[in-house]
């Protein structure tokens, strides 16, 4: 269950990674490859953890 949860969530911010946009930011035009977009949710999950 836990695991299921998990997976989703991980899955949900990889997405988003790969979508996200802003005034000054656009992931769809950096063509962000899978292994650097795993790397930014690595970092992000990192630094949420550290504070």
């Amino acid at each position: 269950m836990v695991s299921q949860a998990l997976d989703q969530s991980i899955a949900q911010l990889l997405s988003r990674i790969s979508n996200y946009h802003d005034g000054d930011f656009d992931a769809a035009r950096m063509s962000l490859q899978q292994q650097e977009v795993e790397r930014i949710a690595t970092l992000l999950i990192a630094l949420s953890n550290s504070t």
